[in-house]
């Protein structure tokens, strides 16, 4: 049934085809004046032609996705080909090991049954020989008696009686203990196929689970690798944040000295000026938090993976530290709560509103203006941002290639979103045109 319908697809497709190949290879003014389609008017005559065109755009992007498509279906059914060709080789090899076995079992088979037809034989020729032994004791025994009735001969002949007839019994039970193992030949022959069936299903059950144990201990090393990185990277940034901090809390420190001693001095001083030297301290360290949030927000945006060293302090052409982000009346005496996200899980509170990372920012921003700018921005694309971030992350695509990784993406969905429309969907807009 399967094979029927993508038979039924593929006539449906090359009718389809054939039709756009009639309708290119005229010429389109030709066409039209063999239609007899001309307007009266100059502006209807532009606006169909444009109506034309536009359909014609639209019914060469869908043969063309079609296509596309085709091609995919082509190379997978080309790779479960070659799948179905190994196990095919496999198989092949375990059948002919197996016949291998059952000639083997039907060749001991063959000498068990040779070597019971040569006891029966020896069997066959010792009862015969019996009888004529018995044959010639009784003749024995009747000339005995027509010569003379002694004892003594009477004597003898019980005697040979007595041995033939324990060799009788003997060769009887040598043919019972025969016919004993020719039946349990057979039983062991019975058990042994049936052993090598079981044996048969078993291999096959443990290939598949080697198979599957072989996946599992892949997909398993895999992630240990990934997590074995994952945690160093985490420990680095344990390190450098836990450096940081530290770095800020001395920073506080001597912040906190300077207020101090700046109290004393504002003591010693009248009110006035103490205020007003106080207001110009206070004014001062405000413009240098200005200076260095406008700073800081610059380097952002032109260097989406700084570190947090560099968003938190600014430096001048030296190298030397001046002053960090807040002021020193933002610090508190007491506990001090600092919330910085990082990878590493380690967070420092400030007082504002966290915000996403600058590069993760600038991506979500990217991703907007190449969906605005797409052809397909009415389609109702449904990309999940935050996982094409992490995509692009685990990739290594530089932020630089971004909008042009983040289009192809958009595209690619765009195509597989047609491809899983059912069928009728795209037969019905075309159906006119494959009826001739």
């Amino acid at each position: 049934m399967k094979a029927r319908t993508q038979k039924i697809d593929t006539n449906k497709t090359r009718a389809l085809l054939c039709s756009y190949i009639e309708d290119l290879s005229l010429n389109f003014l030709e066409k039209r004046a063999r239609d007899k389609c001309y307007k009266e008017n100059v502006l209807e005559e532009l606006q169909d032609v444009i109506e034309v065109l536009i359909d014609r755009e639209k019914d060469l992007k869908s043969t063309a996705e079609m296509a596309l498509s085709i091609l995919d279906n082509n190379e997978k059914l080309k790779l479960k080909n070659s799948k179905v060709k190994s196990k095919l080789i496999h198989a092949l090899d375990k059948t002919h090991h197996q016949s291998i076995e059952i000639q083997t079992l039907q060749e001991s088979l063959i000498s068990s049954e040779t070597r019971y037809e040569e006891t029966s034989k020896a069997l066959a020729e010792t009862e015969e020989i019996m009888l004529l032994n018995s044959a010639e004791l009784n003749r024995i025994h009747q000339e005995h008696n027509s010569q003379s009735k002694t004892t003594s001969n009477d004597e003898d002949f019980d005697l040979i009686k007595k041995e033939y007839q324990l060799e009788l019994e003997s060769l009887q039970k040598k043919n019972s203990h025969l016919l004993k193992d020719y039946k349990t030949i057979n039983e062991l022959f019975d058990n042994n196929n049936k052993e090598l069936n079981q044996l048969k299903i078993d291999y096959s059950k443990l290939e598949s689970r080697y198979a599957k144990l072989q996946e599992n201990y892949k997909e398993s090393e895999k992630s240990r690798d990934f997590q074995s990185e994952k945690i160093e990277k985490l420990d680095n940034d344990v390190k450098t944040l836990s450096s940081k901090c530290e770095r800020l809390q001395s920073l506080s420190d001597r912040l906190e000295e300077d207020l101090s001693v700046l109290r004393i001095i504002d003591t010693d001083m009248s009110s006035k000026q103490g205020m007003s030297h106080a207001i110009s301290l206070q004014s001062e360290l405000e413009s240098l938090a200005d200076d260095y949030d406008d700073s800081a927000c610059k380097s952002v945006i032109n260097k989406g993976n700084e570190s947090i060293e560099d968003m938190l302090f600014i430096k001048n052409p030296n190298n030397q530290l001046l002053t960090p982000k807040t002021s020193a009346f933002s610090w508190p005496n007491t506990s001090r709560d600092i919330n910085i996200q990082s990878e590493a899980g380690i967070t420092i509170f400030p007082n504002k509103i966290i915000r996403k990372p600058p590069p993760e920012e600038y991506f979500l921003l990217t991703v907007q203006a190449v969906k605005m700018n797409s052809p397909y921005a009415d389609k109702g694309l449904n990309l999940n941002t935050q996982e094409l971030y992490y995509n692009a992350v685990e990739e290594g695509i530089p932020f630089h290639k971004w909008h042009v990784w983040i289009e192809s993406q958009l595209n690619q969905n765009y195509v597989q979103g047609l491809y899983k429309k059912s069928s009728k969907s795209i037969w019905k807009r075309f159906g006119k045109k494959m009826c001739f």
